[in-house]
């Protein structure tokens, strides 16, 4: 009896060739036809299909669905960069997973992600190559639940490294801003207008989501980081670029003080554009840096 392994499938696929969306309408997908008469190619189209079917043929649909769990980390301790896909919970905090590069991922291997508050440890390698996993948390750093303090709770207040920041990951597309001015001077008590031109470099049409975040640099109320203040969604076909107004609401240049109450406490601020937010972990992962504006008010 001849065992299929899924090992057997792998192959080259380069990144450029994946699409990043389906195809409009569905129906024109791509469809290879493969003749079992004499081997023979052909390429078509899905709603070609039915050109192609018999009374009594059997019509198998794949229903199956990519569970988004791709995590990238490094081997403990050699710091060499591996990747674990996610396939199935098998029980409690143990995945089986597809692992990269699998055959160096053997059982008692372990991998660190982010800041390292995050571990996985292989368990096992089973005969198709996938291995099971556990992962392990370092609660350490969580404040109590009893603790209404906002320290290291949401992007705006946390201190160490997020594994994933927020903003990451909203497209696989390769947008950035590439320009960024503000169209009326900054003023105390009106809307920030924004013109930004953001380009794809990809070789593939993709939506993106251009995000600003705002920075107050000198009230002692205002929060730790910066905070999301506008965003746009954009579409850009492969090397295109765009140039379009963002409207940033006035009262983004608010803090909340002690006692509740909202107010202009500073004078000085930046904004930040691109797809991601502006720490070091989003520039690493993405390769990029959000565009600054800084700027006084009056």
């Amino acid at each position: 009896m001849l065992t299929m392994l899924k090992k057997d499938f792998w192959y080259d696929l380069p990144k450029e060739l994946i699409a990043q969306e389906p195809a409009d309408p569905r129906d024109s997908a791509r469809l290879m036809v493969l003749s079992q008469k004499d081997d023979s190619i052909q390429h078509r189209i899905f709603h070609d299909l039915p050109e192609y079917l018999e009374p009594g043929d059997l019509l198998v649909v794949n229903n199956s669905k990519v569970l988004p769990a791709r995590i990238v980390g490094v081997k403990q301790p050699t710091g060499a960069v591996c990747e674990l896909l996610l396939l199935r919970q098998v029980k409690g905090d143990q995945w089986e997973c597809l692992a990269k590069p699998g055959k160096r991922m053997q059982p008692g291997t372990k991998v660190s992600f982010g800041d390292g508050s995050l571990t996985a440890v292989v368990d096992e390698t089973m005969e198709d190559g996938n291995k099971y996993v556990t992962f392990y948390y370092d609660t350490d750093d969580l404040p109590e639940f009893t603790d209404y303090s906002m320290e290291n709770r949401t992007y705006r207040y946390m201190k160490k490294e997020a594994l994933y920041p927020f903003g990451f990951g909203l497209t696989y597309g390769d947008v950035f801003a590439e320009a960024a001015e503000f169209t009326e001077k900054p003023q105390k008590h009106k809307n920030l207008k924004l013109k930004c031109t953001v380009k794809n470099e990809g070789l593939a049409d993709t939506d993106d989501v251009v995000q600003v975040y705002i920075k107050d640099w000198k009230s002692k109320y205002a929060v730790r980081n910066y905070h999301l203040c506008a965003f746009k969604r954009v579409h850009l076909n492969a090397g295109e670029k765009e140039t379009f107004e963002i409207e940033i609401d006035k009262d983004a240049l608010q803090i909340v003080d002690e006692e509740g109450k909202r107010y202009i406490d500073s004078d000085e601020f930046s904004v930040y554009i691109g797809t991601s937010q502006p720490d070091r972990r989003s520039e690493r992962l993405l390769k990029r840096k959000p565009l600054e504006l800084r700027f006084n008010i009056e």
